[in-house]
């Protein structure tokens, strides 16, 4: 959609992709406190639902989504709501998946914020967990190996499940036309 300045609140939200996480983790987690989301499911999962590599991704897919579709689409009668859920919605499901695998991943890898927004050990998410193999004097290396390879499984199960539509991701963003 063409907006005034459209370019410019891209390249504004571009911009805070270069702050880092620990300028932001105060706030963020003062936040959190105020809409009671301290030690909840909600609270570990909301901040990282959305971001601006998300919105960079899907911006570069619907650049080269072709327009003829959504014009066909309002000559046969169709509003902006109906083309984007009827037409553009199902042809970006590739992307979509792409998007959801690396938010997935970046949550399930993230180890400061929920250190930060947790403070109750059944809160506690499983790279915090490989924390407990370590102590002042000694880390049990086996143990924690063990468990590493145990939470690349449900990875490795999202992303062979959703393999097809990875691939599809890809060969639409490398082919143009």
């Amino acid at each position: 959609m063409h907006f005034p300045l459209k370019n410019f609140w891209f390249s504004l939200f571009l911009a805070t992709m270069m702050i880092p996480f620990q300028v932001i983790m105060i706030p963020q987690y003062n936040l959190m406190v105020k809409f009671g989301f301290v030690n909840t499911y909600t609270g570990l999962i909301l901040p990282k639902l959305t971001g601006v590599f998300g919105l960079f991704l899907m911006r570069q897919f619907f650049l080269n989504f072709p327009k003829e579709l959504e014009e066909a689409a309002r000559i046969d009668g169709a509003g902006i709501i109906r083309t984007f859920f009827t037409i553009v919605a199902p042809n970006a499901k590739p992307a979509m998946t792409a998007l959801a695998i690396y938010t997935f991943l970046g949550a399930w890898n993230d180890f400061m914020w929920p250190l930060i927004i947790t403070s109750d050990k059944t809160m506690y998410t499983l790279t915090m967990g490989l924390n407990f193999f370590k102590t002042s004097y000694y880390t049990f290396w086996q143990y924690m190996m063990a468990a590493s390879i145990i939470m690349t499984i449900p990875m490795i199960i999202i992303f062979l499940s959703f393999q097809n539509q990875f691939i599809e991701s890809g060969k639409a963003s490398a082919i143009k036309g």
